[in-house]
């Protein structure tokens, strides 16, 4: 989800979204030093920055060669695939409409989009994660498109709606949890806080059967906690960047 703090978020214009919070659990300090979108993305799928400080597009910075999650994954022998709402179709390089590219990071690094049979298999439109959910990978990463996302600032979504991003995660979020096995985690998370200046709390909310329910996590959290969250829980053991020097992964919301 996008630029939205979580003082802006409420039971009023996000009924569903509060509902998550008080039945599995939250984070009060979870923020980020960068902005704007894109250096967020790209921080939690590879510890860093890697540089960037602004937004822009594949065609600008679509050659960076830093190891990234998808690279340790597929290491693993770990299923993964990115899922982009409004694509239109597998590993889009081009803005389009309410889709934007700056918050598909795997977009960005030069082993898979310099592919193009790799690209167009971890890369995908978000229709074809109604078919992958009946046997899905074990890493998914989904990006709603501006309007869905809260973000705005189209022709077609002039303002982001925190309302509209609490309607699509009730919809899209709750198939996903219905399905949430044993040991699933589904996290929902921010990019960075309103007006995309500063390091006020974002929201991340785990979600699944291991969380404990009604758990309200203060401790300082930011992507690269998560992605070492994403890489111990799947025993991976080298850490990517700066994953490698926070304090801790996720480690205070589980049973």
């Amino acid at each position: 989800m996008e630029n939205t703090s979580q003082s802006a978020i409420n039971a009023t214009n996000a009924p569903y979204i509060t509902s998550l919070t008080t039945q599995y659990a939250y984070t009060t300090n979870y923020s980020t030093n960068y902005h704007p979108s894109l250096p967020n993305y790209i921080d939690v799928v590879s510890g860093s920055n890697q540089g960037l400080t602004a937004d822009g597009t594949p065609a600008q910075y679509g050659n960076m060669t830093a190891p990234h999650l998808g690279d340790q994954l597929d290491a693993a022998q770990i299923t993964w695939r990115s899922y982009a709402e409004s694509a239109g179709g597998p590993c889009v390089m081009t803005d389009s409409g309410n889709y934007a590219t700056k918050h598909l990071p795997f977009l960005f690094f030069k082993d898979i989009a310099g592919t193009a049979a790799t690209c167009k298999d971890r890369v995908v439109d978000y229709t074809e994660f109604a078919t992958d959910l009946v046997a899905p990978r074990r890493f998914s990463m989904i990006s709603p498109n501006l309007c869905d996302d809260m973000h705005g600032g189209t022709a077609s979504c002039l303002v982001g709606s925190v309302t509209t991003g609490d309607t699509w995660l009730k919809t899209n979020a709750g198939n996903i949890i219905s399905k949430l096995g044993p040991t699933d985690v589904l996290f929902i998370v921010w990019d960075e806080e309103t007006g995309s200046t500063g390091t006020a709390p974002i929201l991340c909310i785990p979600i699944g059967p291991l969380v404990k329910p009604g758990t309200t996590s203060a401790k300082a959290y930011t992507h690269e906690s998560l992605l070492r969250t994403f890489e111990e829980g799947f025993g991976i053991t080298t850490y990517l960047a700066n994953a490698a020097q926070v304090p801790s992964p996720i480690n205070d919301v589980w049973k």
